[in-house]
């Protein structure tokens, strides 16, 4: 019987310039798909073939070899340095403005900061309350404001290094140790998620400080010492639970290590882990009995409503293309764009790692570690739709198996080049980090074409810079953000904190000497017939909105408007139980509760045109949002055909009792035109042409 090849007849720096070929092109390289199918095949998958059916060398396991000597005091302190610079750098401007999902995770902190609530989840995919707590509390010692809402990530995301250091050294030599730190320092996927307000930080946080108390339990000696740390290790799995909804993923492998550690030696070790951590998961098990956490599962379930295989199929490969080559950058939101999360260089020193270790499968580590990714990535798998922050527990598996390839590359080499080689590479890999966050993505921007996709308000974003000129001019005022139709994004209301009355309990009503409303800008003529000339910014001109668009109104308050203005404060106060609901919604519930929040909220609203016409719109844009959502779950009922019906007497009453605004007559044609009553419709649209001022495109739906 004939022997098979050794894997080191194919030196492992040939392996590494297949993959960096093939990864540049992949990530970087406009090809087709049938392209990057063949490039595929001959620059990654046949590589691995080979080593399928080769029998590797057995080597000595690179996790306690050091490859370098350990740096000096100097660099780690530089190293620190820049680690927190770039963590900091351009705080408030790379990201540009909040994303809806950071708004949502802003207002809850804004709330918090101002009357703490004991919720167990939040939001509309019910999430735990550990990063909102952690952000209400940092809102309350520093204040609300864009810079703290993304301060306390960046901070989050500082913190974790120590921690990641911390763990490696619980398993690996120093060297090994530096390399897994610099990964978690300089990496794109880690200084990406320390700039968006968002729970999957403070998880990764989390699951470095458990990997480092996972080390601490495996490395002690003795039962004392053992006993000591498991106890905290279940306390701390157990608190990880509050952090994401990643750790139902993560958790399960840490109990499976200890389970394959422990079970033969010592049950009471488990048992040691398993109280801390049931008792410390109570409460949230108790909340979700009593609330509606499952919906948000059963919605992002990808068996919940059956799915082609292959759809299927597409979108659990596309964690995989995120990581490594990157996404359409038009379909998705947290994720890179320009190649993977990890850029050409890393990806392809991780597929080293890969090929080393699937060489040596005898040892645990190497076993572990392959168990670590798989439970890392079910998150992203078993659901129906790819967002990459989901798999964010996967990022230091992948920094170990990249250390494992560039410990292995680097014995390939003499002493004297180990240090040359070292710098160039990470050097290079930084700089391509580096130039992906600062520079590509921050540009991604520039376009008014990727707002919308990216779920960001560029008409909020336009507003702010106003508002913030006027604040310094004047001083406080009163921002009304809430009075357009829908509640869901909260990113001006955390923008102005600071010096818009509306929101802030510290600033009082009285010193407000200035009023700008976020409204259409057909409501202009109503509003300066009423309250004289004000300063009009036209938003969203150049998005050609359909309805004319936004615009922001700015007037001075006077003695004979002061009291107007003090009703619609009051009136905007009344809508924070309708705007809390609303943003707990999950996919597919019902509208009903919050309509009754509205309902509820009238008192405040029915004395004042401007806000009749504003709550009208509100109440009919929800009926039209129940008419679709009951037409998907029941198209046989005419339950649906009802709630269109309220929806168009909704706008109705807002034109007879409010004022008759064009944007309003236009909103109506659609409206009847969904109900099949064109005659109507045809009404309405000439009605818009009849308004005192006209935008919408009104006139273009009559032809």
């Amino acid at each position: 019987m004939k022997s098979k090849t050794s894997l080191m007849i194919i030196p492992l720096p040939l392996y590494l310039s297949f993959f960096l070929a093939a990864n540049f092109g992949l990530s970087y390289a406009s090809w087709g798909l049938e392209t990057k199918l063949w490039v595929g095949l001959f620059g990654l998958a046949l590589p691995f073939l080979v080593v399928l059916l080769t029998t590797p060398l057995s080597s000595k396991p690179p996790f306690l070899v050091e490859s370098f000597p350990s740096p000096p005091i100097w660099v780690w302190v530089g190293f620190g340095f820049l680690a927190i610079v770039v963590r900091f750098y351009h705080l408030t401007t790379l990201t540009v403005w909040p994303h809806y999902d950071e708004a949502t995770t802003g207002y809850y902190g804004m709330s918090l900061s101002q009357k703490w609530d004991s919720r167990m989840f939040y939001e509309g995919s019910q999430s735990p309350p550990a990063y909102l707590w952690g952000l209400g509390l940092f809102f309350k010692c520093f204040g609300v404001s864009l810079g703290t809402l993304w301060f306390f990530p960046a901070l989050l995301s500082a913190l974790t290094l120590p921690f990641t250091y911390g763990a490696a050294r619980q398993f690996f030599s120093k060297s090994f140790s530096f390399l897994v730190t610099f990964g978690m320092a300089f990496g794109f996927w880690a200084l990406f998620m320390g700039r968006f307000s968002l729970m999957a930080i403070l998880v990764l946080f989390w699951e470095c400080v458990v990997l480092f108390l996972l080390g601490k339990c495996v490395n002690a000696r003795g039962l004392p010492q053992q006993g000591k740390w498991t106890w905290i290790l279940g306390g701390a799995t157990g608190l990880g639970f509050y952090t994401g909804l990643h750790w139902i993923a993560f958790a399960p492998l840490v109990l499976l290590t200890l389970v394959v550690l422990w079970v033969p030696k010592s049950l009471k070790n488990l048992g040691r882990f398993l109280v801390p951590c049931g008792l410390f998961l109570l409460p949230l098990i108790w909340a979700a009995i009593g609330g509606n956490s499952g919906l948000s599962f059963k919605h992002l379930w990808a068996f919940h409503q059956p799915i082609p295989p292959s759809e299927q199929a597409r979108i659990s490969l596309s964690y995989i293309s995120s990581l490594f080559w990157g996404l359409d950058p038009k379909a998705y939101t947290f994720q890179p764009v320009f190649g993977g999360e990890m850029n050409p260089i890393m990806s392809s020193i991780f597929f080293v790692g890969l090929l080393v270790m699937g060489g040596n499968l005898k040892n645990p580590l190497n076993r572990w570690l392959g168990f670590a990714l798989l439970f890392s990535f079910l998150p992203g798998l078993l659901t129906k739709e790819c967002e990459p922050l989901r798999i964010l527990t996967v990022l230091p598996i992948l920094l170990v198996i990249s250390a494992v390839g560039f410990q292995r590359l680097l014995e390939e080499k003499s002493i004297p080049y180990r240090t040359i080689l070292l710098v160039l590479f990470l050097s290079i890999s930084f700089s391509l980090d580096f130039y992906h966050l600062s520079i590509r993505y921050h540009n991604l921007w520039d376009s008014t074409d990727n707002w919308k996709g990216y779920s960001k308000s560029i008409d909020r974003y336009r507003a702010y810079g106003h508002l913030v000129k006027r604040a310094n001019e004047d001083g406080p005022g009163l921002v009304f953000s809430n009075f357009m139709s829908g509640f869901y994004d909260q990113s001006l209301s955390i923008a102005t904190y600071s010096f818009n009355t509306v929101e802030n309990p510290n600033l009082a009503f009285e010193n407000a000497r200035w009023v700008a409303l976020l409204t259409n800008v057909n409501y202009r003529p109503f509003l300066e017939g009423r309250f004289g000339p004000g300063e009009a910014f036209a938003l969203s001109s150049d998005l050609n909105p359909s309805d004319g668009g936004w615009m922001l109104w700015i007037v001075a308050i006077k003695p004979d408007n002061r009291e107007i203005f003090r009703g619609w404060w009051q009136a905007d106060r009344s809508l924070n139980p309708a705007i809390d609901r609303y943003l707990s919604l999950t996919g597919g519930q019902s509208y009903s509760e919050i309509l009754s929040d509205l309902n509820q909220a009238q008192f405040s609203f029915e004395k004042d045109p401007f806000l009749i016409s504003c709550l009208g719109e509100k109440i009919s844009d929800l009926y039209l949002k129940e008419s679709f959502l009951l037409a998907r779950t029941a198209p046989e009922d005419r339950s649906g055909k009802q709630m269109l019906d309220l929806a168009i007497q909704s706008l109705r009453q807002a034109l007879s009792r409010g004022y008759p605004s064009a944007h309003l007559y236009n909103h109506l044609g659609f409206l009847e035109l969904l109900s099949h009553n064109e005659p109507e419709a045809k009404k309405a649209f000439q009605m818009a042409l009849k308004a005192p001022l006209n935008l919408t495109n009104s006139a273009q739906y009559l032809q």
